[in-house]
């Protein structure tokens, strides 16, 4: 039951993030809200990885987590497409590709690292960290709300 508590609480957070993401591109632009989001993925994912194994650090870590990662893809998709009008369905497909390779590969060295040695869950980590310091980097084109 502990499992499908934490999946759970990730998909719901998701989910979540998803609809506040829309009330957020409204009211702010998309490089804070990237920014934002890289902050509680790599702060959800640093609770993971020093949780200890207590459920409500991993919960609250999952959460935040799928709370930081909830409007990464939509924004990207939808500022690549913008900034590469005239590409828009060969960037898409690249990108929809490579966020469907990160969803195969990941997994699976997660849970061969977690198997084999006592901290997988640093995977998490790196790449939530991998994932900042790409986002933080990427020049988005944002409106400007005041």
């Amino acid at each position: 039951i502990t499992a499908s508590i934490v999946t759970s609480s990730f998909w719901l957070a998701m989910t979540m993030g998803r609809f506040l993401m829309g009330w957020a591109v409204a009211r702010s632009d998309e490089k804070r809200i990237i920014r934002f989001a890289a902050l509680h993925a790599v702060i959800g994912a640093g609770m993971l990885c020093g949780s200890s194994f207590s459920i409500v650090f991993i919960v609250l870590g999952v959460i935040l987590l799928g709370l930081g990662l909830a409007p990464v893809y939509p924004i990207l998709m939808a500022s690549a497409a913008n900034r590469f009008a005239e590409n828009r369905g060969q960037i898409t497909g690249i990108l929809a590709a490579s966020s469907a390779i990160g969803a195969i590969v990941l997994p699976v060295l997660q849970g061969w690292l977690s198997s084999t040695h006592q901290h997988g869950l640093v995977v998490v980590l790196i790449a939530a960290l991998l994932m900042a310091r790409a986002l933080w980097s990427i020049p988005l084109q944002s409106k400007q709300l005041s």
